[in-house]
């Protein structure tokens, strides 16, 4: 049950300088509070946790936290919180994306070196004070609230890179140059999987010919990179069409498919049934 709940989203963000906000809070609840699975899009995610203990399953992988803990979820994961029974959680979130290309750039290397999410869990008080300001001032919007908000989130932003990025958080065993290429280019499709338009534009991305990069892939991981895309695509398809805030058209077109049919017909080769027939079996299972 949840006892107190801060939640303010933005449908289609809202933004304050180089910083896109969608979603923004703080939840206290009691031993039975679960924030249910679901899945990341192109955003990043702050749990800043204020009391208590629990554990974050990202990717079904779970990470025991506590107070004073902050944990980072990054574009692509799925996610869920769970309470400890004699210790309920209490936390803020903050859920955002950036539009400035140096920060851009630390966060496709940051979201690298943490792709394990057991590493995602760092400390920081500034950051706590930060968003619990940011959290009062959007409840009582006034006289320069947009430039308090946006001097605001881009200290979160700068300390969050700091913080990850420095090589504090992460430490990651390095690889021969092809098999890095290789998990650089899962990575950026994992956590850029709702705005890729087409696979040259990774390749480029990357500074590469196309071919290059298709044919390293294709050596290194045993599969073509078209095939790794449109898994996780369908993945994540599958999670979403669960969390029913979508429309089946809508998600079509959410993961750059030319038309519903199109999305249909590749979910069903994959799965063996249709996207609708999918919501319908699931229910079911949760039913019985």
């Amino acid at each position: 049950m949840i006892k107190f709940h801060i939640n303010k989203i933005f449908p289609n963000m809202r933004k304050f300088g180089d910083i896109d906000i969608y979603q923004i809070g703080r939840l206290l609840g009691d031993s039975q509070t679960q924030v249910p699975t679901h899945i990341q899009l192109d955003y990043y995610e702050l749990t800043i946790v204020t009391h208590g203990q629990g554990l974050i399953y990202t990717n079904n992988v779970p990470t025991a936290v506590k107070s004073g803990d902050i944990y980072l979820s990054l574009p692509g994961d799925t996610h869920k919180i769970e309470s400890f029974e004699e210790d309920p959680l209490e936390f803020d979130f903050f859920t955002f994306k950036t539009n400035d290309s140096e920060y851009t750039k630390n966060f496709a290397d940051i979201s690298y070196y943490l792709h394990d999410p057991t590493t995602r869990v760092f400390r920081d008080e500034k950051i706590n004070f930060l968003i619990s300001n940011a959290i009062m001032e959007l409840n009582n919007e006034n006289n320069y609230t947009e430039k308090i908000l946006a001097s605001i989130f881009n200290q979160i932003v700068i300390y969050l890179i700091r913080d990850t990025y420095s090589g504090k958080v992460y430490n990651k065993t390095i690889k021969n140059k092809s098999e890095m290429l290789c998990l650089r280019v899962m990575n950026y499709i994992d956590t850029h999987i709702n705005s890729i338009k087409s696979l040259t534009e990774i390749a480029t991305c990357f500074g590469y010919d196309y071919s290059y990069i298709s044919s390293l892939f294709k050596k290194n991981t045993g599969r073509t990179l078209n095939r790794y895309l449109q898994n996780k695509k369908l993945e994540s398809a599958k999670l979403l069409l669960m969390e029913e805030k979508l429309k089946i058209n809508e998600i079509a077109y959410l993961l750059n498919y030319s038309s519903p049919y199109s999305f249909s017909k590749a979910f069903k080769d994959k799965y063996g049934i249709s996207p609708k027939a999918y919501i319908y079996s699931e229910k079911n299972k949760t039913a019985n």
